[in-house]
């Protein structure tokens, strides 16, 4: 139980750090975070096809909107 537990807290982390305006940002680290033909399924039914180069949020973006999502995270409830 105790591997699941660090598993579980591992995975949290990785999905929380694509939430941060830092990693959204950067091309350079959201591919060490995804593989490069990775599909989200988002909340509302449709689907994204992640691109190497792919960015969630522009450079000149200073908004932290996801922020508040982290608390939504599906593994935080594990």
């Amino acid at each position: 139980m105790e591997t699941m537990d660090a598993i579980a807290k591992h995975i949290l982390q990785l999905e929380n750090s694509l939430l941060t305006s830092e990693v959204r940002k950067s091309p350079q680290k959201i591919a060490g975070l995804l593989v490069h033909n990775f599909i989200e399924f988002t909340g509302s039914g449709s689907e994204y096809h992640y691109k190497d180069g792919d960015v969630f949020q522009e450079q000149n973006d200073k908004s932290d909107r996801f922020k508040n999502r982290i608390k939504q995270c599906i593994f935080q409830n594990h």
